[in-house]
């Protein structure tokens, strides 16, 4: 008896163990067919790469799809072709790579972001849009430091920073949805200032978030608020013709109508070196305002002259035109940023924050 139900289990595990070899085998094939399988679509891919980075892109995708034939989950493949699909302006496309991806690896943020871009500004889903840059912002990604080898922090940081900054401009898409409801745009421009700040906390170098964070806060009528980030924008980049404008535009509420002059000029003189000449003609026309502001109120003579050839730029910039654009010799281009930092408007403390106790 005893005898009799040890062969039955010897029998039992005997094809037991079989039957798991069996399946390590098949899932060692499996996982080894997948891996040759994935190892041939890097060639395919590396040809992509090559083909992306120098915009031949038709051959990219040529590429990227018979990568995709022999692996369908690679993620730069099907990353980097929803990216030519966005240069070819076929966003349908492009949001169904964006969508596998993250659906194979959700914490691809740059995936995340270029979908929510897509659904904001092409197919005007906001709140989907809203949804992706919220995972990204509230994502939790562990920083990965390995010393000359690998660092993931930088990849984070920028990217927290690009999901508040674009979250912050759907916010302001949905106030122009809500233009004739007064509290309704105010409650979307106060979140989306939220989201300037955060951006900035994160990337403090940035034209784009001081600019539009100045931009929301002139919106909301925060005068002092705008005039200080108008300020820290043209610190970053003084050749960003619109911070000088729209400061302009303030001065001139403030009745600042010197300094104002000095900001329109300046933005016009950056739209006439790149050749924008339609732009440069409104802000002309709002230097001209000013002028006459100046020489009514205050009789300057200096100003009167002035408002005959508002295109004149100070001494210190030799400027000669061609054919109505600007052209600048080597040897003045460093005076010319150098004019368009100077700011008499924009007092710095040492602290590095900006005095607008002028404006207040």
């Amino acid at each position: 008896m005893l005898k009799n139900i040890g062969k039955i289990f010897s029998k039992a595990f005997i094809i037991a163990a079989l039957f798991i070899i069996g399946v390590i085998i098949i899932a060692l094939h499996s996982n080894i067919d997948a891996q040759v399988k994935k190892g041939l679509s890097f060639y395919q891919v590396y040809q992509g790469d090559t083909y992306y980075r120098q915009t031949e892109y038709q051959k990219a995708i040529e590429n990227y799809q018979k990568a995709l034939e022999i692996y369908p989950d690679h993620i730069k493949a099907r990353y980097n072709l929803g990216n030519i699909y966005v240069a070819y302006e076929d966003y349908k496309s492009a949001e169904k790579c964006y969508r596998h991806v993250i659906k194979i690896d959700p914490e691809f943020y740059n995936a995340r972001i270029n979908l929510g871009i897509i659904l904001s500004e092409h197919i005007k889903d906001y709140d989907e849009a809203i949804k992706h840059y919220t995972k990204v912002i509230d994502s939790k990604k562990i920083v990965i430091s390995i010393p000359l080898i690998y660092n993931n922090s930088e990849y984070i940081r920028l990217n927290k920073a690009v999901a508040h900054y674009n979250r912050a401009l759907v916010y302001h898409s949905q106030a122009i949805v809500d233009n004739f409801v007064k509290k309704g745009r105010q409650k979307f421009w106060k979140k989306a200032v939220k989201d300037y700040e955060k951006a900035i906390e994160y990337n403090d170098k940035s034209y784009e978030n001081h600019y539009n964070l100045g931009l929301t806060y002139h919106l909301l009528k925060r005068f002092n608020k705008a005039v200080e980030s108008y300020c820290n924008a043209i610190a970053i980049d003084p050749l960003g013709y619109e911070a000088h404008y729209n400061l302009g535009i303030l001065l001139m509420k403030k009745m600042k109508y010197k300094d104002a002059i000095t900001e329109f000029e300046k933005a016009g003189l950056i739209l006439d070196a790149n050749g924008e000449i339609n732009k440069s003609k409104l802000i002309y026309y709002r230097l001209e305002e000013a002028v006459q502001k100046v020489v009514i109120l205050k009789g300057d003579d200096h100003y009167s002259r002035k408002s005959e050839k508002a295109k004149t730029p100070p001494d210190k910039i030799q400027i000669t035109y061609v054919n109505g654009i600007v052209k600048l010799t080597e040897e003045y281009d460093k005076n010319f940023i150098e004019y368009m930092k100077s700011n008499n408007s924009c007092k710095v403390l040492g602290s590095g924050q900006l005095s607008t106790d002028a404006y207040k």
